[in-house]
């Protein structure tokens, strides 16, 4: 799996290098060689956009769960599993 990653600054760079490196995770450091135009060229597949568009109806209908509701539940499951 690759995952690419834009930090803002040095600092969020070197953290970021520091906890992959503590884990044990192999990486590779690239610097940024395509400028951002291209990047937001790239064509986004039929399907995701297809996706995206029923997700974006779901919550303007108002078909989702409040992120407080979500760490209720959790919280909630918590309690009950490691009781």
């Amino acid at each position: 799996m690759n995952v690419l990653v834009k930090v803002e600054n040095k600092i969020e760079e070197s953290v970021l290098l520091a906890f992959l490196a503590k884990r044990g995770y192999e990486f590779k450091v690239e610097a940024e060689e395509e400028p951002e135009e291209e990047i937001e060229s790239i064509e986004m597949p039929v399907e995701e956009k297809q996706d995206l568009a029923k997700l974006d109806a779901e919550i303007e209908n108002g078909d989702y769960i409040d992120h407080r509701k979500v760490e209720v539940l959790l919280n909630q499951r918590r309690n009950t599993v490691f009781k």
